[in-house]
């Protein structure tokens, strides 16, 4: 390779390094835990602010955060808050929600659950990019955990919506339940496949239209419901464990 093959190399190179940088630019911002004294839960980690030129939604907010029990009660539910600014034209205000009822887990003492890998993503926003400007943040709270035993940590409001569709949902698992016995397959079918908000009731469709196995769905659905009847205190059952 002569010296100008080299040199036009070099310059060929350097441009695409160049291209690639421009083309997507990101920075991490370390996780600011702001929680009230005596939490429950300790937030560590950090967010990744990114811009992608070539993507309609270029700009995101990726997650590596871990919340992690460090009380002696194992948590059922809990509701954490991130509020993130950074030199993006956009900001992101995300609630990590988790109701463990219908589940096997619980978060134990000790142990760690990570947020979901992408927490938000934008495209251009109306206002001037000009007229945003912050100090890149990461600021994250627990606002509220109910431990196994029923006792309760932090602001209550900030858990009704949750504890209602957890009501909402075992009504709905017992519906389900009662029409595959009185009724069958097909009419359970119907029950099953009805719009819904509830998350375990989505859980269940998924199943179903992954595997469409009904017999994997009725597993599924007893498991539900045995955990529930298992996590069941006078405190945190809903009103149909009674």
């Amino acid at each position: 390779m002569d010296i100008r093959a080299k040199v036009m190399f070099v310059v060929l190179l350097a441009c695409t390094r160049i291209g690639i940088a421009e083309a997507q630019k990101e920075s991490a911002i370390p996780v600011m835990e702001v929680s009230d004294a005596g939490a429950p839960v300790r937030i560590t980690g950090h967010i990744t602010a990114k811009d992608q030129l070539s993507e309609v939604l270029r700009y995101s907010f990726e997650g590596d955060v871990d919340l992690t029990n460090v009380s002696s009660e194992p948590i059922l539910l809990m509701v954490a808050k991130i509020d993130v600014a950074s030199k993006l034209p956009v900001s992101l205000s995300y609630s990590e929600e988790d109701d463990y009822f219908f589940e096997s887990k619980m978060l134990r003492p000790g142990s760690s659950a990570k947020l979901q890998p992408v927490l938000g993503t934008f495209g251009e926003p109306q206002r001037s990019r000009k007229s945003f400007v912050a100090e890149p943040s990461a600021r994250a709270r627990i606002v509220f955990v109910q431990f196994l035993n029923g006792s309760t940590w932090g602001d209550p409001v900030a858990a009704e919506r949750l504890l209602r569709n957890r009501r909402l949902s075992l009504k709905q698992l017992e519906i389900l339940k009662e029409d595959y016995r009185r009724q069958g397959e097909e009419e359970f079918q119907k029950t099953l496949l009805q719009p819904t908000l509830l998350q375990p009731i989505m859980a269940l469709q998924d199943l179903y239209h992954e595997k469409g196995d009904l017999i994997l769905v009725l597993a599924r659905l007893d498991e539900m419901l045995e955990n529930a009847r298992t996590h069941a205190t006078p405190h945190n059952e809903p009103n149909s464990l009674r």
